[in-house]
C-alpha cells in the first residue's frame, strides 16, 4: 500500500501494558523534588488514586492504596523522596500483577474519569505548567518503562506515524510520547486549561473518535489503525480502518467475549477478513502490541 499510515493508540493498558502512565505519574509526583506536594494537594492526588483503585478492585483495593501511601509517607519522612519513589515502584508492579482490565460499561468509566480529573485539577490549580511538565518528564524518564522494540520499530519510519490518543492529561501523554516516539507533540489528549501562566484546574476530555478523524485529515493518512483496551477506546473503531482490542493482564477486558472479534496471532487472511468486515482484532494479554501492529502492517504492505 502506498501512502502514510496512522496509528492511533491508547496509552494505559494498551501501549503501556505494565500499568497506568497517569496513575503512576500521580503517585510519583508526590515525591518529586521539582514540586511541593503537601496538604490539600496531596489529598487531591490520593482521592484520584483512590477512585481508580475502587473502579479497578472495589473498596478493598482503595483501602490497600490508602494504607500503602501512609507507609510511603513514613518511608519519605525517614529516608527521603528517592526511597519513597523506589518503594512506590515495587508497589505498583505488585498491584498490576494482581489486577487486570475491567469490563465495566463506558458510563461507569466516564464517572470514574470525572472524579479522577476533578481531583487532579485541584492539584494542578495555580501551578505553573512548566514545573508540572518537568516533573512529568522526570517521572517518564526515570520510572516508566517503554518497549524498546516499539521504539526501534517506528523510529524514522516515514510511512507510519504513531500517535497517542488518550484521555490522560496532555502533559503526561507528551512526556511518555517523547520517550516512545521522540515526538512529544504526537498526541491527542485531555487538555488542561491555563490562564495567566498557571493551571486553572479546568480540563477538556479528548473525544477519541473526533480526534482520529481530525488526525486522519490533518496528517493526510491513507489508512488508520487504532488500538485500545476499554469501551471508550472502542469509539475509535468507527473512525479507523481496523481496531485492535487489547486484553488485560488476566486475559479479560471488554473485547474478550466479542462475538465479532478475531484473536491474534492469526493467519494473514483472518487479518484481512477483519479489515474487510470492520471487525475488531483481539490482542491477547501475552501478545505484545508491537507484534499485533506488525501483523496488520505486514498485511497492509502486501496490498
Amino acid at each position: 500500500m502506498d501512502g502514510r499510515i496512522g496509528l492511533c493508540l491508547d496509552v494505559d493498558g494498551t501501549v503501556y501494558r505494565e500499568g497506568s502512565v497517569f496513575v503512576e505519574t500521580m503517585g510519583y509526583v508526590q515525591f518529586s523534588p521539582l514540586l511541593d506536594v503537601a496538604g490539600d494537594d496531596r489529598r487531591a492526588l490520593r482521592e484520584a488514586l483512590g477512585a481508580v483503585a475502587t473502579f479497578r478492585g472495589g473498596e478493598r483495593a482503595r483501602q490497600t492504596f490508602s494504607l500503602a501511601f501512609r507507609l510511603l509517607d513514613a518511608v519519605q519522612s525517614v529516608f527521603g523522596d528517592g526511597a519513597a519513589a523506589r518503594a512506590l515502584r515495587w508497589f505498583v508492579r505488585a498491584q498490576h500483577a494482581r489486577t487486570g482490565s475491567t469490563d465495566a460499561e463506558s458510563t461507569d468509566y466516564r464517572e470514574m474519569q470525572r472524579t479522577v480529573l476533578d481531583a487532579y485539577g485541584r492539584f494542578l490549580r495555580r501551578r505553573r505548567p512548566e514545573r508540572v511538565h518537568a516533573a512529568a518528564e522526570r517521572v517518564a524518564e526515570k520510572w516508566l518503562p517503554v518497549d524498546e522494540r516499539f521504539v526501534s520499530r517506528f523510529d524514522d519510519d516515514g510511512t507510519v506515524e504513531p500517535f497517542l490518543v488518550t484521555d490522560v492529561p496532555e502533559h503526561v501523554a507528551a512526556a511518555y510520547a517523547a520517550r516512545l516516539t521522540g515526538e512529544p507533540d504526537w498526541t491527542a489528549a485531555t487538555t488542561c486549561s491555563v490562564a495567566d501562566g498557571r493551571f486553572t484546574g479546568d480540563y477538556s476530555v479528548v473525544e477519541k473518535r473526533a480526534a482520529v478523524e481530525r488526525l486522519r485529515e490533518t496528517r493526510s493518512w491513507e489508512y488508520v489503525v487504532a488500538a485500545g483496551d476499554s469501551p471508550v477506546d472502542r469509539e475509535m473503531a468507527d473512525a479507523a480502518d481496523v481496531f485492535l482490542g487489547v486484553e488485560g493482564v488476566s486475559g479479560d477486558g471488554p473485547f474478550t467475549d466479542d462475538a465479532e472479534a478475531l484473536a491474534l496471532p492469526a493467519d494473514p487472511v483472518h487479518v484481512e477478513a477483519a479489515m474487510d468486515a470492520n471487525r475488531p482484532l483481539v490482542v491477547p494479554h501475552d501478545v505484545p502490541l508491537v507484534d499485533a501492529l506488525d501483523a496488520v502492517l505486514d498485511r497492509l504492505d502486501s496490498w
